[in-house]
């Protein structure tokens, strides 16, 4: 029993490409650096195209809000043309002009038309440094249930291990028998049929292992050989991590993205209503004439104007109208994500704390259960061999009940760190168990 309780190590090792090679070495066979659970979220988040992905969105949204504030400022504009006409244009008597001309504008007041169209690339900002944490959280959490099924893996990689040593020695105490004509040829045949269907159970869970192992490295871009798992890694913060009687879901950051996604609602559709109404502009440009014969009919002066140009649009094909009708739509789409994202949230973190609480009952029954089973596995040995009141199939049926115990009980303690990391996951608390609040990564702090 000493040996099946073991946790096996394993992990991003050489090898792992292979589903019916692939083992999980052991440390000291291994020769490996240990790769933790904080190492790998280390490694992943530092690494990982996704993270990089959300990084460039940011600033790209960040631009995005000093193109928007640009509309507070002068507009200038220079340029070249030319212009021709049926008849002499002024005095030049010349059909063609070229001018020079430099124009300037100014919005004195346009009813909040750029002060919505900045709320809306501000908000836009804000959901691109949500869907930032979001993408962190995401990866923290694929990272830790990858590397937690390796371990699970490893584990049980061991546990088919023993079951198959077990069967086989069955196997070949009924070969024994059957030659000293103590017991009959279809024992050997039902241990022989178990003795296969263990070794396919250990190529199953070597495959398993294997691939979880790929899809580690993926996560981390670790390449193979660079380090292995380590099997015995639960970090104590995991024990608590679905206790928390209150969470706060507004700092959640599918929560904060819903949020700004609404408020870029409220903007477009403040910025809907606004189109509707005037503009006022301060305007001003100057222009000289390029030809020759024209600079001498006007004697190089320049043409230049300043006015005030107030603009309404009167009719666009009910093009505004409808605008404003569909950011209103947008903004009650928003809000009620807004709500959904609140419960959906909420559901999540209640069923995975649910569920962490039926996994933590489970396990001293589980741990009963083995030593229940390894008992009467030993009685009916002892039967079988010095009183022939037990069949070779009840021995068999007990080895393979005994292990399955040990089965059940492993992937209940690896199905349960999965929940707690779901926990920790879904009530916004994985960057800080790591100490990745306020972290600079690509040259941004890692904050809310």
């Amino acid at each position: 029993m000493g040996d099946e309780s073991s946790v096996a190590q394993g992990g991003v090792a050489e090898g792992a490409g292979a589903a019916t090679e692939a083992q999980p070495p052991a440390e000291e066979e291994a020769g490996l650096p240990l790769l933790d659970m904080r190492t790998a979220v280390y490694q992943a988040v530092n690494w990982h195209p996704a993270v990089a992905n959300s990084v460039g969105s940011l600033f790209q949204s960040e631009e995005s809000i000093e193109v928007a504030r640009a509309g507070y400022y002068p507009q200038v504009r220079a340029g070249i043309g030319s212009d021709f006409s049926n008849r002499n244009i002024g005095t030049t008597g010349n059909r063609r002009q070229h001018s020079l001309s430099l124009s300037a504008s100014q919005t004195l007041y346009d009813f909040g038309k750029v002060d919505s169209t900045v709320e809306r690339a501000g908000a836009g900002y804000t959901a691109a440094r949500a869907r930032l944490l979001l993408s962190i959280d995401d990866l923290i959490q694929d990272t830790l249930h990858a590397l937690v099924e390796v371990q699970r893996y490893g584990h049980l990689v061991r546990l088919a291990q023993a079951q198959a040593s077990g069967v086989t020695a069955l196997a070949d105490l009924a070969r024994e028998r059957q030659a000293l004509g103590a017991s009959t040829l279809s024992d050997v045949t039902q241990a022989a049929t178990r003795e296969d269907a263990a070794r396919a159970t250990v190529l199953e869970m070597q495959a398993q292992w294997s691939r979880w192992n790929t899809s580690l490295q993926h996560l981390t871009g670790l390449p193979a050989g660079a380090a292995t798992v380590d099997g015995d890694d639960a970090p104590e913060f995991l024990h608590g991590a679905c206790r928390l009687e209150a969470v706060n879901w507004e700092d959640l950051p599918t929560v904060r993205l819903a949020q700004a996604e609404e408020a870029a609602a409220v903007a477009g559709l403040r910025l809907a209503e606004a189109n509707t109404l005037p503009t006022l502009a301060l305007e001003a440009s100057v222009s000289r004439r390029l030809n020759s014969v024209s600079r001498a009919s006007d004697n190089g002066r320049h043409d230049a104007t300043l006015g005030l140009n107030f603009s309404v649009p009167l009719y666009e094909g009910g093009g505004l109208q409808a605008s404003s009708r569909s950011a209103a739509h947008a903004l009650t789409a928003a809000e009620a994500a807004t709500r959904q994202a609140r419960l959906a949230a909420s559901q999540s973190f209640e069923d995975a704390r649910e569920q962490s609480q039926g996994y933590a009952q489970r396990t001293a029954v589980l741990n009963t259960r083995i030593g229940n089973i390894d008992q009467t596995r030993e009685l009916y040995r002892q039967q079988y061999l010095d009183m022939g009141t037990r069949s070779l199939l009840d021995l068999l049926n007990a080895e393979q009940e005994f292990h399955s115990a040990y089965f059940d009980q492993v992937n209940n303690l690896y199905d349960l760190r999965r929940q707690q990391i779901a926990c920790l996951h879904d009530s916004g608390r994985l960057r800080e168990v790591f100490e990745l609040e306020g972290a600079e990564l690509s040259g941004v702090e890692i904050r809310p």
